[in-house]
């Protein structure tokens, strides 16, 4: 959605089945750090991991930028449950 908000015509996605447990991030919008449970997260994916609605690893503060899905992206994001990452597919519109 950040890409299409900047007038991107095409986004590529990757989707990560949980279900999980996060670990303490810091979405966007929120009032501060907590913990839950995820049915599944996208996130965009051009060679690796860019998530830029949330910052992980409270102790010091980051938004995923560059990552590997499986490498500190997951230590940093996964506590415990299934993490299933999907291929990356395009979305060429959102409705």
């Amino acid at each position: 959605m950040f890409v299409r908000a900047l007038g991107g015509a095409v986004t590529q996605a990757r989707r990560i089945e949980g279900p999980f447990y996060y670990k303490s991030i810091d979405p966007v919008g929120s009032p501060g750090w907590g913990t839950g449970q995820w049915t599944f997260h996208q996130v965009t994916h051009y060679s690796n991991v860019y998530d830029s609605c949330l910052r992980l690893d409270q102790a010091n503060p980051r938004i995923p930028r560059g990552e590997d899905v499986d490498g500190t992206y997951k230590a940093d994001l996964f506590d415990s449950g299934t993490w299933d990452p999907w291929t990356p597919f395009d979305y060429t519109g959102l409705d």
